[in-house]
């Protein structure tokens, strides 16, 4: 597929691009250029076929883009991507298998931090959700708790975090969630699609 002039691979291991992932596009490219940093450092975490970062990455003039998944399979299709257009970007990329932030060096601090979370409702007691492309956890929002708690600690002080969500999910405590850990919804983008509103939020330290 082609997306913002980019060649994008798909294959049938990893999540395929979908409106979700065009939502958190469009939030990226709006508030990517508010940063006002000459040298971003971002990183997209659980990047699936890198189209995120390499969203990122074209709107960057130097920087760096970290495409973190715990899938292989995932890490290497961005990685194949990454190279599909190598010639249209300017940033350094780096390609790392981990769990969340489970190998970023603790004082590692980024200025964008994008999750295109997955965010379904869990039904399946005791799955491992860290390899389902869609469940969030029993309430569809607990994998997104625990990324915005270790997220907190990787963003820099005027850094924005680019997370999605879903009606399906409690939205209601994820917000609470939010405000407790002292961030703030500082811009949304909702889509509607059949019976669900996906929604992308851009979340900013209080």
């Amino acid at each position: 597929m082609e997306y913002m002039g980019m060649e994008i691979s798909t294959e049938e291991e990893v999540y395929r691009p979908s409106d979700d992932s065009f939502l958190s596009a469009q939030m990226i490219a709006e508030y990517l250029p508010l940063l006002n940093k000459t040298q971003p450092y971002i990183i997209d975490i659980g990047t699936g076929s890198g189209i995120l970062g390499l969203v990122a990455a074209s709107l960057m003039e130097g920087g760096k883009v970290i495409f973190s998944d715990i899938n292989e399979n995932a890490l290497r299709l961005a990685a194949k991507n990454f190279d599909l257009n190598r010639k249209k970007l300017d940033v350094d990329a780096e390609f790392i298998k981990s769990d969340l932030f489970s190998e970023m060096p603790k004082d590692m601090r980024f200025n964008m931090i994008i999750f295109n979370a997955p965010y379904l409702r869990n039904e399946k007691k005791g799955e491992e959700i860290e390899y389902n492309p869609w469940s969030g956890g029993e309430r569809g929002i607990e994998l997104s708790v625990r990324f915005l708690s270790e997220a907190r600690e990787h963003l820099d002080d005027e850094g924005i975090i680019i997370l999605n969500a879903s009606s399906f999910g409690d939205l209601e405590d994820l917000s609470k969630n939010i405000g407790d850990m002292g961030l703030d919804i500082v811009g949304r983008k909702i889509t509607h699609i059949f019976f669900e509103d996906i929604v992308s939020l851009a979340i900013a330290k209080r």
